[in-house]
């Protein structure tokens, strides 16, 4: 979570459309409003979590907003919002971000063979060199650490099995929950007791029996 979606995707994410923005492929107004308008649902209701407007300081900065989940959803999704647009034969940040987009997929599975751990080794190496040879200012701390993840499964597994989301996603619950009381004279209590409440009226709820 902290290394590849809030570190690596948002970086790539600035490189290309940056580049796109640049190239006078797409303006940046015409960018937000394509993810905006993009729907990932075939009945047409939305489902599309992004809905940060991607300003000039953010491209300035290095680094576009967003929570994990929503920066996952655009890498995922950018390729088709630029499905069409005339981009030239070979164009380098394009195929960086294809690349990202599949180096998530591995890595955020919740299974990875043997056999594709080395071609992860591979896929990471390629991917760092298109960013060096992009942006290389871009460069950071992050970039180096997924190095050694091809090691940490072949060890641990995958990823997905002991990355912090779901530790941050409870974590979320309780932070909104001590916003909403308004007190914190014994907040603890509070929280403890609310949550055990919430999950009392879960497990017994009709909805969870019949999934």
């Amino acid at each position: 979570m902290h290394d590849f979606l809030e570190g690596c995707v948002p970086t790539v994410l600035t490189i290309v459309i940056k580049s796109v923005k640049e190239s006078k492929i797409l303006s940046l107004s015409a960018i937000n409003a394509l993810i905006k308008s993009f729907t990932s649902d075939k009945s047409g209701f939305g489902l599309n979590p992004y809905t940060v407007d991607i300003t000039p300081k953010h491209i300035n900065d290095g680094k576009i907003k967003g929570t994990a989940a929503q920066k996952w959803w655009l890498l995922v999704h950018l390729p088709l919002i630029f499905h069409g647009m005339n981009f030239i034969e070979n164009y380098r940040p394009l195929e960086l971000l294809l690349k990202c987009r599949e180096l998530g997929a591995i890595l955020l599975a919740d299974s990875i063979p043997k056999s594709v751990v080395e071609y992860l080794r591979y896929l990471i190496h390629y991917h760092h060199t298109l960013v060096r040879e992009i942006s290389p200012n871009s460069i950071t701390p992050k970039f180096h650490f997924l190095i050694h993840y091809p090691s940490i499964i072949q060890r641990f597994g995958p990823p997905r099995r002991y990355w912090t989301m779901r530790f941050e996603s409870k974590h979320q619950y309780f932070k909104d929950l001590a916003r909403k009381c308004k007190n914190f004279k014994n907040i603890t209590y509070t929280l403890s007791t609310r949550c055990q409440n919430f999950q009392a009226v879960t497990l017994n709820s009709e909805i969870l029996c019949n999934n």
